[in-house]
């Protein structure tokens, strides 16, 4: 074989190579390669051999199958999908009851501070699965707003200490309850409480606290501190009593709270009630 010969053939082996090489990495379905061509043998898509013949074979590569191949595995293919959602969530309170009772007669359950829910941020990491939730999982919390516990006290039941009595008294509806329904209040010289007045400044009056009046059935305050209505009454000026004790609603429930007793200007005044605005407020039925 002369030198023009092995020159032509060893162009053609690194065509040949080439060509090879191209349909490796082309992913295409090989069926049959098999190619002779002075001392190089390409058989299959992944072997190389060395040969002795021209004869050059080619077979057939199938592109449709890879085609067909991949349009299935496309169809099979299910999305997943991941999420990360932020929801809040109340926290309950919890309700603390304080026994401050000492001996053994009737108590007094009393709620000296409402409970309160708090609120709370979690961050869930959610999978989805074709549109569909499969997994929920918590990777964080976070509390924006604490809850306040209710605080119940249990206290031995006050009864007030009357010093005079008159013979009945009458509820708002005119009734004869049998309790007691004292006189207009006398003990007290200066500004007084009136319907016309509407109000006495605070310092005007012997608590320190402005006062005004509201007209509401009281046995509603009194079932709230465990209080029967036996000693509800209603005395001749219009002022509402209990056990001849001026019913009003506490200024400052810290400082008189319910069953405590503070001075006003129509007699000395049992709190049974709280007044929101920070005055006395003196039940009557004006």
């Amino acid at each position: 074989m002369n030198k023009d010969n092995e020159a032509s053939i060893s162009f053609k082996k690194i065509i040949l190579i080439v060509i090879a090489a191209i349909l490796l990495l082309s992913g295409m379905v090989v069926t049959f390669v098999s190619v002779k061509l002075g001392g190089v043998k390409i058989v299959g898509a992944d072997r190389i051999e060395i040969a002795q013949s021209d004869e050059i074979l080619l077979g057939s590569v199938n592109e449709a199958d890879n085609e067909d191949s991949l349009q299935s595995e496309l169809e099979n293919y299910t999305t997943v999908t991941e999420k990360v959602v932020k929801e809040q969530e109340k926290i309950p309170y919890e309700t603390e009851t304080k026994d401050k009772s000492t001996g053994d007669g009737e108590k007094v359950e009393r709620v000296v501070q409402n409970g309160s829910e708090g609120t709370k941020e979690i961050v869930y990491k959610i999978t989805f699965i074709g549109g569909t939730e499969q997994d929920k999982i918590q990777i964080a919390e976070n509390v924006i707003e604490e809850p306040v516990n209710c605080v119940k006290e249990i206290k031995d039941k006050e009864v007030p200490v009357v010093t005079a009595r008159s013979s009945s008294s009458v509820d708002e509806d005119g009734d004869d309850e049998g309790g007691y329904s004292g006189d207009e209040d006398s003990s007290w010289s200066g500004t007084k409480l009136t319907k016309s007045a509407g109000v006495v400044r605070a310092s005007e009056t012997p608590s320190g606290y402005r006062e005004t009046y509201y007209n509401l059935n009281m046995n509603g305050c009194l079932r709230a501190m465990g209080l029967d209505s036996d000693g509800y009454g209603v005395r001749s000026d219009g002022v509402k009593t209990y056990n001849g004790y001026v019913m009003v609603a506490s200024p400052n429930l810290s400082k008189y709270p319910k069953g405590s007793y503070i001075p006003t200007t129509l007699g000395m005044g049992y709190v049974v009630d709280y007044c929101p605005s920070g005055a006395l407020d003196i039940a009557v039925t004006w």
